[in-house]
């Protein structure tokens, strides 16, 4: 998830992004197009801003069938451990500028054999959009008048959740920043 061509500060970290925890099922034609859109976008980020954090990951979304009101879950699986093929990709960027509020964007992506070629504008979707489909809890709020505060958390109070986890209906810290606790400059945590 996070792209070798974002981590090219020493041959460690490029290495790094070669690791299975680093590496999801992806068609060709979504990581050449859309998500390649995504990237190059992240990456164009970082020339006009003081830091930007990039967060991705796999999503199953459901899917209407037929003419039910049911939804369902969906997807591909591949290889003889039978690895899940995730049916999109979400991508949040948190950018930060001098003087400004943190900004929060939020990316979707559809991970399909021939994927429509879309711009920055049709992938958007809000917030709550990729919390609602990934158990994701992000927070961005404001700490002092000059200072971001930018958390992103697994929501644990849910069942899914409730069966991995010791303590259910809380939450786990993945990332989180202040502007006196910066994460390197255009730092990308993979799911």
């Amino acid at each position: 998830m996070a792209a070798a061509a974002n981590h090219t500060s020493c041959v460690d970290a490029t290495l790094e992004t070669f690791t299975l925890s680093n590496a999801v099922p992806q068609f060709p034609a979504c990581n050449r197009g859309n998500w390649k859109i995504l990237e190059n976008y992240a990456r164009s980020l970082v020339k006009t801003s003081v830091g930007v954090y990039v967060y991705s990951g796999p999503l199953f979304i459901p899917q209407q069938a037929g003419q039910s009101r049911d939804q369902y879950v969906v997807y591909q699986v591949i290889g003889e451990h039978t690895v899940a093929v995730p049916t999109h990709f979400f991508k949040i960027i948190v950018v930060e500028r001098v003087k400004e509020k943190a900004r929060v964007e939020c990316f979707l992506v559809e991970n399909a054999p021939a994927a429509k070629s879309l711009t920055l504008q049709d992938m958007y979707v809000g917030l709550g959009d990729v919390e609602k489909w990934s158990g994701l809890l992000t927070t961005v709020h404001s700490v002092q008048e000059s200072t971001e505060h930018v958390s992103i958390k697994i929501r644990t109070d849910n069942p899914i959740c409730d069966k991995f986890m010791a303590t259910p209906s809380s939450t786990l810290l993945l990332f989180s920043f202040t502007d006196n606790d910066k994460l390197p400059r255009g730092h990308h945590t993979g799911m």
